[in-house]
């Protein structure tokens, strides 16, 4: 931690390597041991070549300056190193506490406003470092039939999938749209899958500082302590929160006998189920299941298709016979 901003291009590709070195032995290891759950990993969180690492895949995303105003040129300019010094200490230390989310409305598409939430480049950094920690422990858990916001997969995989499976006969499809997920997700039943993998307290406690840091929106505060609901959308670690909490959907969906013959496919809170046919037995099971997790299907964009009567829309791409 103590070398300048000036080491060299090897010592910087080298803290990546270490980085991928132990991602590597952990996805193994959570691969060949389902059951493990991992109980020592805050101390890499705090390690000086994971907090480098993770500036560096901060200020490559370019996000804004969040509550605090700072940026990455402002961080650069007084010292590096002494910024992620300050980080690491406060982590050894256990007095990490996260600034309020500047909560912003970006317009989508239709018109509407999307909720987006800015954590400051400090908190960025922590959840950049605790994101490449556990990712790989869950990597070796999520189902094949995921693709959003994950290493080596992309939107582009989703529609070749969907394509494979329009051609092999699953022409019945739930077009489904879940209301306001981010926003939903409850914490205490994401905490219990978190648990089911990880038993080290410490980045469970991290996680949760993360889940009720107050949000900041027009100069006014909410949320903090008690919220229970929701991860901001724009937080380096709530997409993969997101997917933890849904991949228990794709379990249930390929593993449950009411399923049988309907497979998913997922990319964030966007999914589609698809079958040759699909009961009702099918969509009053996957209701039931979204109900007890606390999350709801919108009813109005949500619907059933015949593909060969009618096409529909994934991702922003259209399905249609020709």
């Amino acid at each position: 931690m103590d070398r300048d901003l000036k080491e060299n291009r090897a010592e910087r590709r080298s803290g990546g390597e270490r980085v991928r070195d132990f991602q590597r032995k952990l996805y193994r290891k959570a691969k060949q041991e389902k059951d493990f759950r991992f109980y020592r990993l805050y101390d890499k969180v705090c390690l000086p070549y994971f907090l480098m690492e993770a500036y560096k895949r901060v200020k490559a995303n370019r996000g804004a300056p969040g509550a605090d105003g700072i940026s990455f040129k402002q961080i650069e300019e007084k010292g590096l190193t002494e910024f992620l010094l300050g980080i690491k200490d406060e982590l050894e230390q256990k007095t990490y506490k996260p600034s309020p989310v500047k909560r912003v409305n970006i317009p989508k598409a239709n018109g509407k406003l999307r909720p987006l939430g800015i954590p400051t480049i400090r908190d960025r950094v922590v959840q950049m470092s605790c994101k490449m920690v556990i990712e790989p422990i869950f990597e070796a858990d999520f189902d094949d039939s995921s693709y959003g916001f994950r290493p080596k997969r992309s939107s582009a995989n989703a529609i070749t999938e969907i394509k494979d499976k329009l051609k092999s006969g699953s022409t019945h499809i739930l077009d489904a749209d879940l209301s306001q997920y981010f926003d939903t997700i409850p914490h205490s039943k994401l905490l219990i899958l978190i648990a089911q993998r990880i038993s080290d307290n410490d980045v469970i406690r991290l996680i949760k500082l993360w889940l009720k840091a107050p949000v900041i929106e027009n100069g006014k505060m909410s949320g903090g302590k008690r919220n229970k609901i929701g991860t901001p959308q724009g937080g380096v670690i709530s997409p993969l929160l997101a997917n933890i909490y849904l991949n228990l959907v794709d379990r249930i969906v390929r593993n449950n006998p009411v399923f049988k013959d309907v497979s998913i496919v997922r990319y964030a809170d966007d999914f589609v189920l698809m079958g040759a046919s699909i009961g009702n037995k099918a969509l009053e099971a996957l209701k039931y299941l979204l109900s007890r997790m606390e999350l709801k299907l919108n009813e109005e964009k949500t619907r059933l298709v015949q593909f060969n009567d009618e096409p529909f829309d994934f991702l922003g791409f259209t399905f249609h016979r020709r």
